[in-house]
């Protein structure tokens, strides 16, 4: 994944993609990756653990927001725990921690996962409910590589070619 260009992931037009830093900001993506994730976020700069968290517009995106919270700190945990001297990363966690109770308490927990691959449920309000499977590719620096796929001939097919239209 080192070199994935903005224009590769532009490739796979029928694919929402997303390629994120270890800390989940978005290195780059494809129109609909950003089309289905952040359809109200004009900042080009976009990390999605701060979308998810402190973005009110998140839980109406996430059919199972709680299950969505929980899998993103428990990815995060895993993050941390395997890079303990990331200024950057700590940084983003006290700040999640201390903006968001719904994190704080989460991470209390000590949830610790490794999500590469699943099922998520969205609401997107231009297209409606969305039942996406995701894979994620991992490289060794870090860097992740979301892509989100639909049943062919689904509804959800169906969906993500009116948001690729749109988008």
């Amino acid at each position: 994944m080192p070199g994935l260009r903005r224009e590769e992931l532009a490739q796979l037009a029928g694919v929402p993609a997303v390629l994120l830093d270890r800390r989940t900001s978005v290195l780059a993506w494809n129109p609909l990756g950003r089309a289905l994730l952040a359809f109200h976020e004009p900042a080009p700069a976009v990390n999605l653990a701060r979308l998810l968290f402190l973005d009110p517009r998140s839980r109406d995106l996430y059919r199972d927001w709680h299950t969505e919270a929980c899998r993103a700190v428990a990815a995060l945990r895993l993050v941390a725990g395997r890079n303990s001297g990331d200024r950057a990363l700590a940084e983003l966690i006290g700040d999640l921690c201390i903006r968001s109770a719904d994190f704080a308490g989460i991470w209390a927990h000590h949830p610790i996962a490794e999500c590469v691959t699943g099922r998520k449920f969205l609401h997107h309000p231009l297209v409606g409910d969305l039942d996406l499977d995701f894979e994620v590719l991992q490289s060794a620096d870090g860097q992740r590589l979301i892509t989100y796929m639909a049943a062919p001939e689904s509804s959800t097919a169906a969906a993500l070619r009116r948001l690729a239209a749109a988008a």
